[in-house]
């Protein structure tokens, strides 16, 4: 596998050396064709809802004045280098996880409240198999979250929004484009697809491969298959542990670390205690997914 600009353009908004290169003219009208389309065009969707909170972009009407408005909002945010300086980490997704997080389904749902996504929040992109990126970060000026979807390179979505305890999730203001699609309301479908991802992360048994910048991991232990890294940014392979099968050919240091042990008490009743578990050297092994040993 390869990861590469030509391949995942959008990436160089989180390159503090190539974002800059994204106000060239054929890099912005790759990644923000949406902008430069035909007001006419089939499919293509604009929407402006309510005051930004920096009191810049009134009630718009207009179909022109947004486009150009929100194209010197983004070129703001691409020359001060907001998304390279506020987002630490890019995850690559691989068929498996989409897979097991498919598999899930609605069991997380009890967890999706206004509060648990605040606190769960962090300010990273995903980067699917299948060409999709999610991308959100905390605006600080504008006090309120910055969400971005790119498809095979181009922007298909982005929204700025909040989290609020009350009513729940909430947008300022809202510019979507999704060819074939006639409904305006996709944008919070998305946002919550960002943070069942994260849910994802916290509660389900992940496997984490950091692939630096500009490196190539001749088997990368997830993937199984040389990875090559050419961009200025590190990435880290997220997989889950569910339906993954994994080879760890050679040893590694575990840690120090805590851990919630399961124990009796005096009388005899299950309960947990806080534990110490010291730094020591594992040997490698060979792990096969959960679902192959509980079908064994």
């Amino acid at each position: 596998m390869m990861l590469i600009y030509a391949k995942h353009p959008e990436l160089r908004l989180l390159d503090e050396d190539q974002c800059q290169k994204v106000l060239e003219t054929s890099y912005r009208r790759k990644l923000f064709g949406m902008f430069y389309h035909n007001s006419e065009a089939e499919g293509t969707i604009f929407r402006a809802k309510g005051v930004a909170r920096d009191g810049n972009i009134p009630g718009l009407t207009d179909r022109n004045d947004m486009m150009r408005r929100f194209v010197n909002i983004e070129k703001h945010l691409i020359s001060s280098g907001f998304y390279a300086s506020n987002v630490e980490n890019i995850y690559y997704l691989p068929k498996s996880f989409t897979h097991a997080h498919c598999t899930v389904g609605d069991k997380l749902q009890p967890l999706f409240t206004p509060e648990v996504m605040a606190d769960i929040h962090e300010d990273c992109c995903f980067v699917l198999h299948n060409g999709i990126t999610l991308l959100s970060a905390w605006r600080e000026e504008m006090q309120c979250y910055h969400f971005l979807m790119f498809n095979q390179g181009f922007l298909m979505a982005w929204c700025t929004y909040n989290l609020d305890p009350a009513s729940g999730l909430t947008d300022d203001l809202s510019v979507c484009c999704w060819p074939g699609r006639k409904e305006d309301d996709h944008a919070g479908g998305l946002i919550y697809l960002f943070y069942n991802i994260l849910l994802f992360k916290k509660y389900g048994q992940m496997e984490l491969e950091t692939i630096p910048a500009q490196k190539t991991v001749p088997r990368s232990q997830i993937l199984g298959e040389k990875v090559n890294n050419f961009l200025g940014i590190d990435v880290t392979v997220l997989d889950s542990r569910w339906f993954t099968t994994i080879c760890r050919d050679e040893g590694f240091l575990v840690s120090g670390h805590f851990r919630l042990q399961p124990c009796k008490d005096e009388q005899g009743n299950w309960t947990r205690k806080l534990i110490y578990i010291n730094p020591y050297a594992k040997h490698g092994y060979h792990r096969l997914a959960t679902n192959i040993r509980i079908e064994k």
